[in-house]
């Protein structure tokens, strides 16, 4: 998928301090890391039919018409989602089938909490949530780590999506183009 080395990140056309304050915690994409600290789990039965009847409930746009026995449900990969401590989120991402890009680098993404209190959806589809997990931020906003997604477009560019806790949900704060050039810098310009 990307290299496991850490990519530096010129922030060049910042276009406010604020665009600069967001993305200039990136420090690349590291996914040795991200394996260390969202490691693929398999849920127990329990938990995987918990997860399959929130998400049935939000079937991914491209399947709902292309597969209405929601078979999607049965390809989900699972990471455990360090994103408040104490608290049990998995990051669900869909497998091969409708939900997944044809070359397998994007696809439709959730994150649930299963743990303590109420299981619920605290991103998915309906805010954007899809692509591939690309960093976490390690200080937390309102008791939750911020999202960073990517969207492959090509092998030199792609899009970065920022997700912030709001109360209920992940919302999507902003979004940035991010380019690499021949010698595997990167250049993200905020939308």
């Amino acid at each position: 998928m990307w290299r496991a080395s850490v990519l530096v990140f010129a922030l060049l056309g910042v276009a406010s301090g604020a665009d600069a304050s967001l993305w200039g915690w990136i420090k690349g994409y590291d996914g040795k890391q991200l394996q260390r600290e969202a490691p693929e789990v398999r849920p127990a039965a329990a938990e995987r039919r918990l997860i399959a009847r929130l998400l049935r409930a939000v079937p991914p746009e491209t399947c709902a018409v292309v597969d209405p026995k929601q078979e999607w449900l049965k390809n989900l990969r699972y990471r455990l989602a360090p994103v408040r401590k104490g608290e049990r989120v998995i990051l669900v991402e869909a497998g091969e089938g409708c939900a997944r890009g044809g070359q397998g680098s994007n696809g439709s993404m959730w994150l649930v909490r299963t743990g303590q209190g109420v299981p619920a959806i605290l991103a998915g589809e309906r805010q954007g949530f899809s692509g591939f997990l690309y960093s976490l931020r390690s200080s937390p906003s309102m008791g939750y780590r911020d999202v960073v997604l990517g969207w492959h477009y090509s092998a030199g560019e792609f899009s970065l999506a920022y997700f912030r806790f709001r109360g209920t949900r992940y919302r999507m704060l902003r979004t940035a183009i991010a380019t690499q050039d021949a010698n595997g810098g990167i250049r993200i310009r905020p939308n």
